[in-house]
C-alpha cells in the first residue's frame, strides 16, 4: 500500500546488470525510504512504554518487596533486552530461470519448503516449478526461518520477469537494519512457597514480547515460552499458570533465536527460585532440589508421566552426580574470593528441561547407490553449522557397513526431498539421520543376496 511501517523495512528492490549501477539505485531507494513516514505501532502507547521501562520497573518491585517482609508470597518482574542476530553470512539468494516456468533458487535458509511455497505464491506459479536449493547457510538458528524471504522473493521476481539469473547479497549495514533478533521480554511473576522448606505452592507468570512490525514468528516463540515456563520444577498444589501477549511495534521484525522464548522463560523461573532461597535463608541448591519434578509427575502441558518410556526423565541421576562437583567448585570459589579483593569467582547450575524427540518433524531422505559402489545421500534438513551432513553420512555408512569415504551428501533440494519440516527445534539432525537410517536399511536388505554372492566369490567357494 506504499506505507513504511517500521525502521529498516524493505521499501523497494532494484535490479541491475551492473553492480555499481545497482548500488546507486539502492542508494536512491534509501533516500526515498528516509522521506517516508513511519507508521506508529498498533499497540496502545502505554503498552510500549511499559516495554521500554521494564528494567526500571523490575528494580523498583524487587527492592520494594524485599522490604515488605512477605516471604510466603513473592512477586517481581524480569526484563531482558532484544538480542540481535549476527550471521557470518548476511541474507542472500540467487535465482536462475530454467526450462519453461521452472526456477531454481539457491538460498541461505533453514526452511527450503517454506521458501519454495512463498516464492511460488509471489510468482503465481505452482510449487512444482520452484526448486529451492540450500547447500549450507552461514549462520541461522532461527534468523533464516522467515527473515530471508525478502531476498529470495526479490531475486525470483527479477529472474522471472527478465529471464536472466539474479543474485542478492545484503550489505552488512543493511542486513543489521533489516534483521531483528530474540524478542525483548518483560515477564511479571508471582510465586507462593513454604517459608521453612522453600517448596513451591503456586506459580504464575505473564509474558510480554516485542515482536517488531510483524508478530508471526513471535507468537510461536511466546507459545514456547509458555509451554516450558515450568522448567524442571513442580509448581505445587496451587497450580501453574502462564499467559502472555506479543506487542506489534515499529522495530524490525523479530524472529526465533536458538531456544526461542524458552531462555527468557527459564530465566524468570530461576530468578523466582533464587528469591525464594534468599527469603528462606536456604542454599539455592537445596531449594532447586526440593522443587524438582520426580518420576510419575505430569507437567502442566503434557499428559505423559515423567520417567515413562514416553517421557525420559534423567535429571535426578544427573543432579546426584553433578551436585558434589558443584559444591566443590563453590568451595574453591569462596576460598579464592577470601584472598582476592578485586577478582571474584562463582559457580551456578541451572537445570533445563527441553524437547528431545522425533515427533513433530517430517524429514525425507533419498539414497542412491551407484555402479562403482559410491553412495549419494540427500535429506530435507538444512546445514546451518550443526554438522547435519556429516551426521547423516556417518549413519548411512554404519547401516550399509561401508567406508565413510564413499558416502557423500548432496545439497538440500525441494525437488529431490520435498515437503520437509524446517530445520530447528533441536530435532532436525536426529530426524534426518533416522530417515536416512530407514532408507539405508531398506537398501541393505535389497543388497543382502548380492553381498552374500560376493562373499562366496571372495572365499573361493564359487
Amino acid at each position: 500500500d506504499g506505507r513504511v511501517r517500521r525502521r529498516g523495512e524493505t521499501a523497494s528492490a532494484a535490479g541491475s546488470d551492473d553492480a555499481l549501477e545497482g548500488s546507486a539505485r539502492c542508494r536512491e531507494a534509501r533516500k526515498l525510504a528516509a522521506d517516508l513516514r513511519i507508521k506508529a505501532a498498533r499497540q496502545p502507547r502505554e503498552s510500549r512504554r511499559q516495554m521500554l521501562l521494564a528494567a526500571r520497573i523490575t528494580d523498583a518491585i524487587v527492592e520494594g518487596e524485599a522490604r515488605s517482609g512477605r516471604p510466603r508470597d513473592l512477586e517481581g518482574v524480569v526484563a531482558t533486552p532484544m538480542q540481535k542476530h549476527f550471521h557470518m553470512e548476511t541474507h542472500s539468494a540467487r535465482a536462475v530461470p530454467a526450462e519453461g516456468l521452472d526456477l531454481v533458487i539457491t538460498a541461505s535458509t533453514q526452511d527450503a519448503a517454506l521458501t519454495q511455497s512463498v516464492v511460488a505464491s509471489v510468482l503465481g506459479r505452482s510449487s512444482a516449478n520452484i526448486d529451492v536449493v540450500a547447500r549450507r547457510a552461514g549462520g541461522a538458528f532461527g534468523g533464516k526461518l522467515t527473515l530471508h524471504l525478502p531476498a529470495a522473493t526479490a531475486t525470483a521476481i527479477v529472474a522471472a520477469r527478465r529471464g536472466v539469473p539474479a543474485r542478492y547479497h545484503a550489505d552488512r549495514r543493511d542486513d543489521m537494519k533489516m534483521t531483528g533478533g530474540r524478542e525483548a521480554c518483560r515477564a511479571a511473576y508471582r510465586v507462593g512457597f513454604d517459608a521453612a522448606t522453600g517448596k513451591l505452592s503456586s506459580y504464575a507468570v505473564d509474558f510480554m514480547l516485542d515482536g517488531g512490525c510483524a508478530t508471526v514468528d513471535s507468537v510461536g516463540d511466546l507459545s514456547m515460552a509458555v509451554t516450558w515456563s515450568d522448567n524442571c520444577y513442580n509448581s505445587g498444589a496451587g497450580g501453574h499458570e502462564a499467559t502472555g501477549r506479543v506487542l506489534q511495534t515499529t522495530a524490525p521484525r523479530n524472529s526465533s533465536m536458538r531456544s526461542p522464548g524458552v531462555l527468557q522463560s527459564h530465566l524468570v523461573r530461576e530468578v523466582a527460585i533464587n528469591r525464594i532461597a534468599h527469603a528462606c535463608g536456604r542454599h539455592v541448591l537445596d531449594v532447586q532440589e526440593a522443587n524438582f519434578y520426580v518420576a510419575g509427575d505430569r507437567t502442566p502441558y503434557s499428559s505423559r508421566p515423567l520417567g515413562s518410556d514416553a517421557f525420559n526423565w534423567t535429571l535426578p541421576e544427573l543432579w546426584a552426580t553433578q551436585r558434589p562437583k558443584l559444591l566443590a567448585r563453590l568451595a574453591d570459589a569462596e576460598a579464592f574470593n577470601a584472598t582476592n579483593a578485586f577478582r571474584k569467582r562463582g559457580a551456578y547450575a541451572m537445570p533445563t528441561k527441553y524437547i528431545m524427540a522425533l515427533s513433530g518433524w517430517k524429514i525425507p531422505a533419498l539414497i542412491n547407490i551407484y555402479a562403482d559402489g559410491s553412495v549419494r545421500v540427500l535429506h530435507g534438513g538444512c546445514e546451518i553449522g550443526q554438522g547435519i551432513h556429516t551426521k547423516v553420512a556417518a549413519v548411512v555408512a554404519y547401516v550399509l557397513d561401508c567406508d565413510l569415504d564413499v558416502v557423500s551428501v548432496g545439497a538440500t533440494s525441494t525437488e529431490k526431498t520435498p515437503n520437509s519440516s524446517c530445520t530447528g527445534g533441536s530435532g532436525t539432525s536426529e530426524s534426518s539421520c533416522n530417515a536416512a537410517r530407514l532408507a539405508a536399511e531398506i537398501l541393505r536388505e535389497r543388497l543382502a543376496p548380492f553381498r552374500a554372492g560376493c562373499a562366496d566369490v571372495a572365499d573361493g567357494t564359487h
